[in-house]
């Protein structure tokens, strides 16, 4: 007795959506020969950027300021040293802490002068995506990502 079996294999393609700055936002796997709609849509979002946010929060315990220019980060993407310049307004940089891609701390430093720039050495960390939070003395802080190459 022989017993045969057809099992028709779903085809899918994969589809990706990312911001302005380039970030994956939505990773989608789409059914191509799917009957019904609950197949032909499997999402899955992307949230790094956003739980390195509330990591970021929850160390920091500060609020998150609006629009800031006064930050200057060159070069970036960086290989071995990053420059971050400031100028003193109405608010003093009081503190710049780097993390890693998944919101480890690597780096701290405590601004206690107006001295206007910090190199950062990056020749000792391996390629990747990193934060630099800058912190004020009014409690709001300004987060950058920087990409090592």
């Amino acid at each position: 007795m022989a017993m045969t079996s057809t099992f028709a294999q779903s085809q899918y393609k994969i589809q990706f959506s990312y911001d302005s700055a380039g970030n994956q936002t939505l990773r989608d796997r789409v059914c191509i020969n799917c009957n019904t709609s609950k197949e032909a849509l499997d999402s899955t979002l992307v949230e790094d950027v956003a739980l390195q946010e509330d990591i970021l929060e929850d160390v920091s315990g500060l609020n998150e300021g609006d629009n800031f220019s006064n930050i200057v980060a060159y070069p970036n993407p960086v290989t071995e040293q990053l420059t971050v310049e400031w100028q003193d307004t109405q608010r003093q940089v009081a503190q710049i802490i780097l993390f890693n891609g998944i919101g480890q701390q690597l780096f701290q430093k405590t601004i206690k002068n107006r001295q206007g720039s910090l190199g950062l050495n990056f020749g000792i960390y391996p390629a990747g995506r990193y934060m630099v939070s800058v912190f004020y003395t009014d409690n709001t802080k300004q987060t950058f990502h920087v990409i090592k190459k």
